[in-house]
């Protein structure tokens, strides 16, 4: 079997990196499949192709995934709602159930597990190369690094997202939603929260 043909899973909570991981295994597989938990439960549970999981601070993530799945997208109407407690513990106990079914499956997933970690590979292409050539046992080579950097950078990412007017439209090709990506700061979300709410968010998901 060519490593091209070799089956790789791509799992994650929703905004924890995913799309750019995936963007990055598809230049070097063929059709690694993308889930989230809902996927994960009906089709690849009991899987035991080589899987990748993306997770990032729970906080940014989930602050990231109401902006986008609640409020559209829309960084404005962000800002000026997420303190609101309607909007800032809207869809809490839903993540914090894909995150607790994401340790789940760390445990008892069984095939291989090779674990990313949002916080090195945003912007950091290396870290990226280093664990799939030392989990893939692969080399790729500099023109290959070069393509993948030109197809999955953020400034690639951000033209295709201008065509899209919100979260809800999005690229069939590289999976870009409208207003998909909105900073390179890996704490943008939780600055914006008030210390209360912070702090009741940092005891929800600590619990």
């Amino acid at each position: 079997m060519n490593i091209e043909d070799k089956q790789v899973l791509l799992f994650s909570a929703g905004r924890t990196g995913s799309t750019l991981i995936w963007q990055c295994l598809k230049e070097l597989f063929n059709n690694p499949i993308k889930a989230h938990p809902k996927e994960m439960r009906q089709h690849f549970a009991k899987k035991n192709m080589d899987c990748v999981i993306t997770e990032r601070d729970p906080i940014e993530s989930y602050l990231s995934f109401v902006r986008c799945t609640v409020l559209k997208g829309d960084p404005n109407g962000f800002k000026k709602k997420i303190n609101e407690k309607s909007y800032l513990f809207s869809e809490c106990l839903n993540y914090k159930n894909d995150l607790q079914y994401i340790s789940r499956i760390k445990k008892e997933y069984s095939g291989r597990i090779l674990n990313l970690d949002y916080s090195k590979f945003n912007n950091n292409y290396n870290y990226i190369f280093s664990n799939f050539e030392s989990f893939f046992n692969i080399k790729i080579k500099e023109y290959q690094k070069q393509k993948i950097i030109n197809k999955t950078s953020k400034s690639t990412n951000k033209k295709t997202q201008s065509k899209f007017k919100n979260f809800n439209s999005h690229d069939t090709e590289s999976l870009i939603h409208g207003l998909h990506i909105v900073s390179d700061c890996d704490n943008y979300y939780s600055q914006m929260l008030t210390k209360e709410n912070l702090e009741m968010l940092k005891n929800f998901f600590n619990e």
